[in-house]
């Protein structure tokens, strides 16, 4: 089976990312965030206090950049998802792409970001996320379930979506979820959180986990460490 290396057209590219409210505006990235201290999102989204990106956080930018790059230089074709997923299945095609932007509408927010890989099958999809390291932790499985729930609203794909967590560094595959009903309720209902923290209408609760506060770029502001 053909394996192309695909880029959407920047038309397309600015159709998928367009937000309407950007006051309704949830990034799917802000979920890993959330599952790793709820009071580091209220800091940064809700009190908007800057901190300075640690090396870690430094080292990813530059590994992803790297990725995107090697990516673009491969480019065969450029196409549209929507054409993707039918020439897929038409001509026993798979196309791979990097760096997709998307946006979807939900009821009460909109839920956007940037996939990392987004791998088409004639018989099923697979959305990547690239983390650092080779432990995956909650944060980045619900984060990639995330963007798999704004890809199905957004493309409503008639196939099986596997959401994937992978090492940057190693390639390996961390986590590979089938994304069903079941993942999609739970991602709601962390989004549903998340959407009260942001509206500033709950009192968001640290990590318990001690040695998450030693890495957290916003300790300094933190005033539960002053």
């Amino acid at each position: 089976m053909d394996m192309i290396i695909a880029r959407v057209p920047e038309k397309k590219s600015r159709e998928y990312t367009k937000f309407h409210q950007y006051k309704k505006y949830i990034g799917i990235s802000w979920i890993n965030t959330y599952f790793y201290c709820p009071y580091q999102l209220y800091l940064q989204k809700v009190k908007k206090i800057e901190a300075k990106p640690t090396v870690e956080i430094e080292a990813g930018i530059k590994a992803h950049k790297a990725k995107e790059i090697n990516h673009e230089i491969q480019v065969e074709e450029e196409i549209s998802v929507e054409t993707a997923l039918e020439k897929s299945k038409d001509e026993n095609k798979s196309y791979r792409f990097r760096e997709l932007g998307l946006n979807s509408e939900f009821k009460k927010y909109q839920l956007g970001g940037r996939i990392d890989e987004l791998v088409v099958y004639p018989n099923r999809l697979e959305i990547i996320d690239d983390k650092p390291g080779e432990i995956v932790y909650k944060g980045a499985k619900m984060q990639v379930l995330g963007y798999a729930l704004a890809f199905r609203e957004r493309f409503g794909p008639d196939r099986e979506i596997k959401a994937i967590v992978r090492s940057i560094t190693t390639q390996k595959i961390l986590s590979n979820v089938t994304f069903t009903n079941l993942e999609a309720k739970q991602i709601k209902e962390a989004l549903e959180e998340i959407y009260l923290l942001l509206k500033d209408v709950v009192i968001p609760e640290i990590t318990p986990t001690k040695n998450k506060c030693k890495k957290c770029r916003y300790i300094d502001v933190c005033e539960y460490h002053l």
